[in-house]
Formats: C-alpha cells, structure tokens, sequence
C-alpha cells in the first residue's frame, strides 16, 4: 500500500461496542431523542482548532512587482482553516487596489510583461488570468490539481504544473491549451522559464523511496526533458534561473540551496540556510542570489549568497514568522519579500534596510493583553478590555478591529454588552463605571460611586439596570439609561469580584473574595441565600439560559453548579484546572465553560457535573470567554494576546464497533440495511471478514479470510458475501453461516476490487495484474477480461443496465467496457494520477472517480458535470446516495465529506478517525453511514497504526449541514 500514501509525510512529517458518552445510544437506529430534542441535546462540541480573530491571518506565498515598479502583487492564505487571497498593492500610498479570495491558499503570482494582467494559482486546483487594474477575470482554468504558474517571458504564454504531474501551456489571453507535457514531479512548489523562454523548470517532491526533491528541465520547443535533477532529502521548495540560463537553482525544506549547471546538470554549489528556503531569485546582473527564508535574528530574513562561491554575503532581518517570498525590483537596486503575518515588505538592496511595509497583520505581541471579553447578543461584535487603559471592539467572524474605546485612566478589568446591544458598559480600577453607544464609539456616561477597583458590570435581562461590584465591597444598582445611582449593597466582607443578572431578572447573583455566592433580590436588595463551598475567592458567576443552572468558580479551581431557586448544589464536579478559574460561559442550557489561569478551555455537563472536553486555550492564562450562536461558536481571549473563534464540531459517531486488530480497508451494509460487513487488511494482525449487527452492536459473524482483503460485499439478495484477496482470487461466502461457496480464480496479482451485477448473476473483479474480469457466479467461470489499464485496478463497478462495466486504476483512467465484446467505449480522467474510488449512480447516469479530487461525469456523453475538491493528499474512496443527490467520499486525511453531487459545493464533514479512512457507505434508506479506516505514513512508509474502530454516523439533515458546513 506504501503506493498509496500521497504526500501526506510532507504534512504530517471479537466485536466489543463502544458508545461515546456524549452522543446518543438508541438500541436501534432511528429510535430515541434526536439531535434536536432540547432536552436530549448534549452539551456542545467545539472543534478542537481555533480561527484567530487577532493576531496574522496568514503568510504570504509569492510576490510580484508590475514592470513600472508602481505596484505589488501577493498571495497566500492559511491551510487550516483553508483560505487564500490574491491582493494588489501600490508602493506609494499602501492602497490596496485589487484584493480577490479563495478556498485554498494561493501558492503563485505573476504580472505579464506590460503589466496588463496578472495571474495566480494555487491549493483550489484553479488558475486565473484577471485584468491587474479591475480585478476582471479574463479566464479561469480547472486544473487535475494544486497548481503552480508562471509566465513565458514575452508574456504570450502561461505554464500551469499540477501534484497531478500535469504540465500545460496556455495562451494569453484566450486561454486556449497549447501544450501538455507529462511526467512532472511530484507536489509541485515552484515553475520557472529561462531568460530567453526555451527552457521550463519545475520544482516538485517525491515520496519514494524516501522524500527527496526533483527538478524536471524541459526544452519547450521539443517538449522533451533535457536534465532531471535530485535535490537531497526533505521537501523542494522553491526554483530560479540565473539571467544567463546556464545556472538553475533550487531551495529545500531542510534549508538547503544547490545550484546546477545547465546543460549537463553538475551541481555548483551548495548553500545552508538558517531554515526553509521558500523563496528565490537571481539579480538582474547575476551577482546575487536572494533567498527566502527563517532564521533571522527577528524572525523571518532574506539572505543573499554570491552564486560562484555560495557564500553569504548579506542578510535582511524583519519578517515576522517566516520569509516565504523574494523578488527584484528597480533593475536590482530593491527587493520586494512576503512572508507570516501578511507581512510584504520592501528593501533598499543597496544600503540593507528596509524602505516599507506594505501591509502587516498584527502579530501578538503588537497586542495588548486583554483582561476580560464580552459578546454582543446578536453575536456581531466581541468587546475586549485591555491593561492600557482601551476598549477594543472587534467583529467576531472576522475579527476585524472596528473601535477603539478611550477614556478610562487606568487597567479595564470588566465589560457586558446591553440586551439590545446597542450599550457598552466598562468597569476599570480607575474607580469608574462607563457607558458607551456601540453605534458611535462614543462615551455617554461616567458613574461614580464606587470608592476603589471595579471588578464586575452586568446588564438586567431589559437592560435597564446596570449592576456592578467593587473592591470596595459594595453592589451598586444603576439607572442604565440616566448613569444615576439606584442603590448600593454591602454584599461581601471582602472585594466583589462577579456579578450577573438571572434570565428573568428577579435574581442578582454576585461572587466575593470572601468564598461566598449570594444572591439578591434587585429590586429591594433582600439576601436570599449564601451559598457556601468555595475555598478561594469568587472569580466568576453565571446563570444557564433557562435560569435553571447557577454556575460559580473560583480561585481553588472549582466549577461549581447550583439549583438558584432551593440553593442546593446540583452537582460537584471534579476538579480539573490545575488553577483558579477566573471566566465562564453557558454554551445553551446543558453546558457550561470555564477558563483558568492554566490556559485550558473546559466544558462540562450541566446535568452530571461531567468535564466532556478540554481545549487547548490560550498559553498564560485564558482571560474571557463569550458564547454567542445559541452557544455553539465560543470566542476567547488570552494572555497570549490573542482572539480565538471556537467553530462547533460536527456531531460524532452515533456508534464505534470495535474488534478488528489491523486496518479496516472496507465497510458496506446488507441490502436491508440491518447488517454490514467489513474486513481487515494487514499482515500482522488481521485478515478477518466480519459481519455486524446495525441494531445491536453485536459482531454475528466472523471468516478467517485466506489473506488480506481490501473489499468485501453482499450480493443484492444479502445471502452471499464476495471478498478480494491477496492470493490473486476473489472469494464468495455464505452471509449466515461463513462458509465458503466459491472461489474464483485466475487473476496473476492480489485482486483489490468486487462488484455484483445488478441482477446478482454475475462477479466482477479488478487485480493488480492491470485486468478486469467477468466471471459467472454459479460455475465460477471466467466470461470476459478486460485490458487496457497501464497500472494496477483498485475498484470495479458494473453499470446498471448489466451490459457495461467500470474499473479504476492506478493510471488515472476509471474505464468503461462493454461486456459482451470486452472492448473499452468510453475513458473517464480523474483529477490525479490514480482512481482509487469509483461509483455508478442507482439510475445509473453518473459514474464517479476518485484521485486527487472526486470528478462525476454523465456516464451516457463522459461530459465531467462536477469536482469535488478539497480533501488533502488524494482520496481512497467515492459513493453515491441512493438518489444521486449527494457524493460521499474518503481520503488519507482521515475524513469523509459529503457533497452536493451537482455543483461539487461541500456540504459536511464527518471527522473522529485518527488514521487513513478507506471507505463510506450510505445505508439504504440513507438514515445512516458507515466509515472504517486505519494506518498512517511515517517517513514515507506505510504503517499499521492503531485506529480500527468502525463509526457509525447519523446522516445529517438540512439544518445540521447549514450549522456545520465548512464557511461555519
């Protein structure tokens, strides 16, 4: 399977039941509470990787300069979540004139010569011509794969290169396919012409037998490769021609610049840099050589090496993170470079410094520190308070800073947000409480009263009451919309650190340094009750939406859960932070977060007083935290100075099935739907077919297999069961009892795929051995053998009407034969160089195939009607739902995803496999799926690894797949 195992090293360098505790456990599937019954709702589940709403939002992975010098251009993006952006830049004022966005990083961007247009590609599988000035497409290109471009340099031609090992050239401006060279390297980093046009580079990596970069030169006017070229271990990065063209230079993860000689390609030199080199370029004279790179004394640098030598000669320091991009301006005398943060820059060659910043993302430690966070009711905006004195008010999607609040003389320690959101009220230990209109940034309110710190501001449910508390040992009760002063309180024997209003308004719950949660009657300032239990200070308090649930937490860090109405603890959960608590938030009325000074993130469950997850918050100490989206989008803030944005997770397996001790290569239902069979795949362990109630749980039946099996089915009456092997045959077993029936054989390799005919009198089979074959069930012999695959056949499908068959192959074909005569009528070109999944549609007007991207085509006209793209490094497997409305597939980054089947768009993802997934299944009336997987990459060999657990999914309905799709 080592085969297999696309790029992802580059990144990633007897039937027991499991029920997960926080996901429901009907017996049977369909039966119980659902999802949305509000009282079987579980607590929310946060994806466990944060988009931050402060701080960089993403490197910069190429960068160009027009011709005049007046503009730059750069792109880049962030990998997770995936996002990209192309931006135009003008040197003189910084104004960004053209800015477009994509799904996936952009990895490269040019200007023509004249400046008229600029091109980019990247991650998404597209490239785009656009007119530089308005940002007008002139036309976009769907390529095989993550791409890489560059101009021709009279700027008539644009070279596009594909992880698909796809070269082609294009025409500017019509866009028309010129050329198509095949046999390019793998993952691509970089393309490169020659001075005068007749030679193209392109720099990729390979992962076999090892991970090791290639240079693969092209002579274009014959289209036949001139030198390939072997870098040392590690990732290729980036490529650059010397003005001569006689010099071709190539920079590496492991910090590493060679140079070769061209033609002949003897290495010149070879250069260590501080870190990865991701960028490169020659001076227009040839006496430089800049590179990209990490390392610097402040982060990211430009180095400059002399090319005869290798030595340094000169460095730029500056970048935050790392320098990913250079290029020459102004005939050599400035350089142009891009790297984290967003950050381009522009340099004076000559004098070694820096002219300008172009653009620059905030990094954190640009930052304050916040010391407390709120959220507006509607969820638009988060208010953070800072130790100097501000009020910073930013979106909370974006993170995007909207306003600064100053007036305040000293530390802002506390803010809340009105019901109506239109108000902002902020306590400070210069001793005041202010009001502030949201809308305007401007301040409408100083109360005084309080005679030292301000700890604790709170709104009443209708807002016209502000409470706060004080070091001062006092509540005071405030006209909200007057700033007078309706009562105080003498509510602690020490500071009052929390405050906070009951959902209907009737209750005020406040929190002190003397251990104590009491809660007032507001309007007559009546104590109601102390609650005692804490043993540090009260740090926070808060009330479940429902007005059930009273949440405390302290300084001896507890999290503690109160019925207000009787004052009887409802539960004592366990502690868990291994420091005081000092923020909390109700996610609905079934969980409640808390943030300590040790920088986690806990959510526990209401009911139980159960910790059901812990996120890796905020490094220091997390400082506030705000639910908004009924509570299922958490923001957070930190001593690390920075916003995070918690996205809800999907909702995990309803069911494991666990039992398997190797990889799980396939999982399929019975025709009812009441039973599913899978099979284990690996040599040290499991080589089992097993059979498993849906229901239940329970395994009902297991085949030692005669070796590995990589598929396994049942017929369409769900009697018999056809399994592949690796002893070159394909068997078939009795579904009840687990006896052999047949086996057919003739295949010269390990078969890797079975199918059924539609009418279940027929078996197809697909082999390493490049065939396909039709055998006729009964008698178990051959009828017909298809050939034509230049590689290994990974999965077969017979066609619905019984007269035509399909195979996938590791060619990146997925062909389609007629039976009868056995000739090939039609060829289907995945998006990369294999098809290790394939599907018909039930009626039979779509097949669909698996490679870098899932493609589906008519089957009738081959006419591609969408791509589905997305996943990282290549997918193993594609279904259709019965009604062909949604495409399922699976892939080495250990998810499934379901699409819409005809506009390709992603609608959800399944994630909870740790390892490679292998296969989805729809049930047959679509209620539910299943996913098996297993087995990981570790330095480019395949491993068995340790994830063989079988999930079991609800489908999700419409409004879970609105709630969780991927822009969520």
């Amino acid at each position: 399977m080592k085969d297999a195992i696309v790029w992802s090293v580059l990144v990633l360098t007897g039937g027991l039941v499991a029920v997960r505790p926080d996901e429901p456990a009907p017996s049977k599937p369909g039966t119980g509470k659902t999802a949305t019954d509000p009282v079987a709702a579980p607590p929310p589940r946060f994806n466990p990787t944060p988009v931050a709403l402060s701080g960089a939002s993403g490197d910069v992975f190429a960068v160009a300069v027009s011709p005049d010098g007046k503009r730059v251009a750069n792109a880049g993006g962030t990998t997770n979540p995936p996002s990209g952006f192309v931006s135009v830049v003008e040197t003189e004022t910084k104004k960004e004139l053209f800015a477009a966005r994509s799904t996936r990083p952009v990895t490269s961007v040019g200007f023509t010569p004249d400046g008229r247009h600029l091109a980019f590609a990247g991650r998404d599988a597209t490239a785009q011509l656009v007119d530089a000035a308005t940002g007008t497409v002139v036309f976009a290109l769907k390529l095989d794969g993550p791409a890489h471009l560059a101009f021709t340099p009279d700027g008539k031609t644009i070279v596009t290169a594909t992880d698909a090992k796809t070269v082609q050239l294009w025409d500017v401006p019509s866009g028309a396919e010129q050329v198509k060279f095949r046999g390019g390297p793998g993952r691509v980093s970089g393309v490169a012409f020659s001075p005068n046009g007749k030679q193209l580079a392109v720099a990729g990596t390979e992962i076999a037998p090892q991970v090791h970069g290639v240079l693969i030169v092209w002579d274009v006017a014959t289209q036949r490769v001139s030198s390939r070229l072997e870098g040392g271990q590690g990732a290729m990065l980036s490529v650059a021609f010397a003005p001569d063209g006689t010099t071709l230079a190539a920079g590496a993860a492991d910090g590493q610049v060679q140079q070769w000689e061209l033609p002949g390609g003897k290495v010149k030199t070879t250069i260590r840099a501080p870190g990865p080199v991701g960028g490169l370029a020659y001076s227009p004279g040839g006496r430089v050589l800049a590179g990209a790179t990490g390392g610097g004394t402040d982060g990211g640098s430009v180095r400059f090496w002399d090319p005869a030598s290798g030595e340094e000669v000169g460095a730029l320091d500056g970048h935050p993170g790392t320098c990913r991009a250079v290029v020459f301006a102004d005939d050599g005398k400035k350089l142009v470079s891009g790297g984290g943060a967003r950050s381009v820059k522009v340099w004076d060659v000559p004098g070694k410094k820096e002219i300008v910043t172009l653009r620059q993302d905030e990094v954190p430690q640009d930052l304050p520190v916040p010391l407390a966070l709120a959220a507006a009711p509607d969820g638009s905006l988060v208010a953070l308070t800072t130790e100097d004195r501000g009020v910073i008010l930013r979106g909370a999607r974006t993170g995007e800073q909207r306003a600064t609040l100053k007036g305040h003389e000293d530390a802002v320690t506390c803010v809340a947000f009105s019901p109506d959101g239109k108000t902002l009220a902020t306590g400070s230990a210069d001793k005041t409480v202010r009001i502030w209109d949201v809308g305007t940034a401007k301040e409408r309110a100083i109360l005084r009263g309080h005679t030292n710190w301000v700890y604790a501001v709170a709104f009443s449910p209708d807002g016209k009451t502000l409470a706060t508390g004080a070091y001062d040992k006092t509540v005071r009760l405030w006209d909200a919309a007057a700033g007078k002063e309706r009562g105080a309180i003498e509510a602690h024997r020490g500071s009052v650190r929390a405050v906070a209003f009951s959902p209907d308004g009737k209750t005020l719950a406040t929190g002190g340094s003397d251990r104590l949660v009491k809660l007032w009657n507001p309007d007559t300032h009546e104590l109601r009750t102390a609650l005692k239990g804490h043993e540090g200070s009260v740090r926070a308090v808060a009330f479940s939406p429902d007005g059930k649930t009273l949440a405390s937490a302290g300084e001896d860090g507890l999290v503690k859960l109160w019925d207000p109405a009787t004052g009887k603890t409802i539960a004592n959960p366990k502690k868990e932070h291994s420091d005081e608590v000092v923020c909390l938030a109700f996610a609905g009325p079934r969980a409640v977060i808390s943030g300590g000074s040790d920088g986690s993130i806990r959510v526990w469950d209401v009911t139980s007083g159960v910790m059901v997850a812990t996120l890796q918050g905020h490094p220091g100490g997390v400082t506030g935290l705000a639910s908004t989206a009924g509570g299922t989008v958490l923001v957070s803030a930190g001593q690390d100075r920075i916003l995070k944005r918690w996205r809800p997770d999907a909702p995990g397996p309803v069911r494991l099935f666990s039992g398997h001790t190797g990889v799980v290569q396939w999982a399929s239902f019975s025709p009812d739907g009441k039973r599913f069979v899978s099979c284990g795949n690996w040599p040290e362990g499991d080589k089992t077919l097993r059979v498993w109630e849906v229901d239940t749980g329970r395994e009902v039946l297991k085949v030692d297999h005669p070796g590995q099996s990589a598929m396994a089915i049942f017929s369409p009456d769900g009697k018999l069961i056809l399994s592949a092997c690796d002893d070159n045959s394909a068997y078939l077993w009795d579904a009840e009892t687990g006896k052999e029936v047949r086996i057919f054989k003739g295949h010269t390799d390990p078969v890797g795929g079975v199918a059924f005919s539609p009418d279940g009198s027929q078996v197809l089979t697909g082999a390493r051995d490049k065939t396909a074959r039709v055998w006729d069930l009964k008698t178990g012999r051959e009828l017909q053998k298809f050939e034509g695959h230049t590689e290994q056949i990974r999965r077969v499908e017979f066609a619905r009407d019984g007269k035509h068959a399909f195979s996938g192959g590791r060619d990146g074909f997925v062909r389609m034969w007629e039976i009868d005569s056995g000739k090939e009528v039609r060829q289907f070109k995945t998006s990369g160089p294999w098809a290790d999944g394939i599907a018909v549609s039930r009626d039979g007007k779509y097949v669909a195939g698996g490679g870098t991207n899932a493609r589906v085509w008519e089957v009738d006209t081959g006419k591609e009607v969408a791509e589905c793209v997305g996943h990282q490094f290549g997918l193993t497997g594609v279904a259709f739902s019965a009604d062909a409305k949604y495409l399922l597939t699976t892939a080495y980054d250990g998810s499934a995803r379901l699409w819409d089947r005809a506009t390709g768009k992603e609608l959800y993802r399944f994630r909870g496999h740790r390892e490679f997934l292998w296969s989805a299944s729809f049930s047959p009336d679509e209620k539910w799926i299943i996913t098996g997987g297993g087995g990981a990459s570790v330095n480019g060999q395949f491993v068995k690894g340790t994830d063989f657990d079988i999930r079991l999914w609800k489908m999700p309905d419409a409004k879970t797949m609105t709630d969780f799709a991927p822009e969520n």
